[in-house]
């Protein structure tokens, strides 16, 4: 527990890199996770197979998201859309949300990477800095060999 609560001490200047990481990191893995969801109803565009939902979902607060909530968003949204506009302009806008969901969620996870490699080069270049410094602070006795006895 020493080692963790010095090892935290690293960590502290650098709390505005940590924190920026795990944000991009849970958008990256909403974002994932939506990608995923979203193929599914543009699959079933393509093959004509998907349910048709006429009625929009209810939306009763965060608790209510869900991934039948989302699916049943979709669904209305391709239904609705599809009446509206025909099959092929829903079917490109769709693809269009994929790959923006794909796209995003590839950014976000690049943009993670880079604020943990900053986390991780300063708190090394920390140690190591704080390694040389106790190098040069002792004295050059400490240095030198002493006949060893075998």
């Amino acid at each position: 527990m020493k080692n963790f609560k010095r090892f935290l001490n690293y960590l502290r200047p650098h709390k505005k890199n940590l924190i920026i990481s795990i944000v991009f990191n849970v958008l990256y893995a909403l974002f994932s996770a939506l990608s995923m969801l979203s193929l599914f109803p543009l699959m079933k565009v393509l093959f004509s197979d998907g349910e048709k939902v006429h009625v929009r979902p209810v939306y009763e607060g965060i608790r209510s998201i869900d991934k039948r909530y989302l699916e049943d968003s979709l669904n209305y949204f391709i239904t609705h859309n599809t009446d509206k506009n025909g099959a092929l302009d829903t079917l490109i806008c769709m693809a269009i949300f994929v790959l923006t969901t794909f796209l995003l969620k590839n950014l976000f996870n690049f943009i993670s990477i880079v604020y943990m490699t900053y986390l991780n080069n300063g708190i090394l270049k920390d140690l190591r800095n704080d390694v040389y410094q106790k190098v040069i602070s002792l004295p050059v006795s400490f240095f030198q060999m002493k006949e060893r006895l075998i």
